[in-house]
């Protein structure tokens, strides 16, 4: 197909239209053949499990071989393990299991009397370019989100990963093919090299958004090369701060499963805060003791560690240590078992330091104490504020979103994890009956603006 220049259209260029064309084509499939084909896709995917594992037990054996992927990454990579394939199937049931957001009415006025009638209605993004690392679940979460919520999305993976993906997006194709037609499977497409993502990243005629998923530096390069929208987020430096009033037995549980339950994800607490009150009464010698029995390495501050010098990993058996943190690590994402410590005087020291030196993505206060909890949850600047919970809990699939494609710290949009409703914009829909403005500035109409019902007219109405 020739380019508007005349001259041959790339390969690239190609794969956006085709995008395009088949993301435009189904945003008129209705949600009960959208969720026949996440029918499909799941079955499809059920039958090529086999296949898709070898392809998987490739990558993370050709990655380890390199030795370029780190260990948090090739965990992400593996698919094998506790269950991750099983989740990956009930993922794509969840989101056939959750409402349509396409056709929403979330406005209807009447503008004067006897018509027009404006209506607000949900509407697909367009095509998304979703760029991940490592994870090749995230090409199921997202393909079964973009389908259910009508947008077409091109896929870019790790090379890490590239056979998985491969095998995961030629069985959601198939399952898309087989419910609702061989062009329709292009709304999901696999891009393969760097050189397709420089130039996908330049075709804001045809990518409405790009989606990064992945390190600080593949963010701020993909937010630095294009003049695409981007959602996303560069950092994931989650913190728990115990407050004065904290239970120390809670705190202890918390901050252990914000840090622990998975270190290598985005959600998982990498700065420990802990109020004076608290630490003088052993709360943060509590905390500090059951993270060293699982492991972990804790930079305490000079304050926090004062408080903490007792401590051994001899003595508390687990290989975790105390040793003195640098200011840089109190901006750190360690996505591993690494934790930085500091005392504060107030609340208000506890949030000065979150909103300086977080990430604004998930931040918890554990505290007893109502009113601190909403100061606290009023005033941190961040996607997700939390009240005596584990920071894992950031998460698409465990909000109820159907997993998700991505979290969002972006100010505009969406925001936090986002899901089926992050990938809606809305269009203004006018009806009437030969309407004219002319009729209202010469004073033969008045606009009234009455609210109307939260659903579209009827056919032909």
């Amino acid at each position: 197909m020739p380019g508007t220049d005349g001259a041959p259209a790339s390969d690239t260029l190609e794969l956006a239209r085709r995008a395009r064309r088949a993301g435009l084509k189904l945003q008129a499939v209705s949600t009960d053949k959208k969720n026949a084909a996440l029918r499909a896709i799941h079955e499809s995917l059920r039958v090529a499990r086999q296949r898709v594992l070898e392809a998987n037990a490739a990558d993370c054996a050709e990655a380890a071989q390199r030795g370029d992927v780190s260990g948090p990454a090739l965990k992400r990579l593996d698919l094998s393990g506790a269950g991750k394939y099983d989740t990956l199937l009930a993922g794509v049931q969840q989101v056939e299991r959750l409402a349509d957001p396409v056709g929403r009415v979330t406005l209807a006025t009447e503008l004067a009397a006897g018509g027009p009638r404006l209506y607000r209605v949900s509407c697909p993004i367009g095509v998304l370019c979703v760029i991940f690392e490592s994870r090749p679940d995230a090409a199921v979460q997202i393909s079964t989100l973009g389908l259910k919520s009508s947008n077409a999305v091109l896929l870019k993976g790790g090379r890490e990963a590239l056979r998985t993906n491969r095998a995961l997006v030629d069985a959601m194709r198939a399952g898309i093919a087989a419910e609702l037609g061989e062009e329709a499977a292009d709304v999901v497409q696999l891009v393969s090299t760097r050189s397709e993502v420089a130039e996908l990243l330049q075709m804001d005629r045809y990518v409405d958004l790009v989606i990064p998923r992945g390190s600080n530096a593949l963010v701020r390069y993909i937010q630095q090369n294009t003049t695409i929208p981007v959602l996303g987020h560069a950092d994931g430096i989650c913190m728990c701060y115990v407050d004065a009033s904290a239970d120390a037995d809670m705190a202890a549980a918390v901050v252990l499963d914000s840090k622990t339950q998975y270190p290598a994800a985005c959600n998982a607490l990498e700065t420990l805060l802990c109020h004076k009150e608290a630490a003088e009464r052993g709360v943060l010698a509590q905390v500090a003791a059951t993270l060293l029995q699982h492991g972990v390495e804790l930079r305490a501050e000079p304050r926090a560690l004062s408080y903490l010098q007792d401590l051994s990993a001899t003595k508390e058996g687990g290989g975790g240590r105390v040793v003195p943190a640098t200011d840089d690590d109190f901006n750190t994402e360690f996505l591993a078992l690494t934790a930085a410590v500091k005392v504060v005087d107030t609340l208000s020291d506890a949030m000065a330091h979150v909103n300086e030196h977080g990430s604004h993505h998930t931040d918890c206060i554990i505290t007893q104490d109502a009113a601190a909890a909403e100061e606290f949850m009023a005033g941190v600047d961040s996607a997700g504020v939390y009240h005596n919970v584990s920071t894992r809990f950031a998460d698409g699939f465990r909000y109820g979103f159907g997993s998700e494609v991505g979290v969002s710290t972006n100010r505009i949009h969406a925001r936090g994890p986002v899901g089926l409703d992050g990938l809606v914009i809305y269009k203004y829909r006018l009806h009437g009956n030969g309407d004219l403005v002319t009729q209202f500035t010469d004073g033969k109409r008045e606009f009234t603006h009455q609210s109307l019902p939260l659903k579209l007219p009827a056919a032909g109405k």
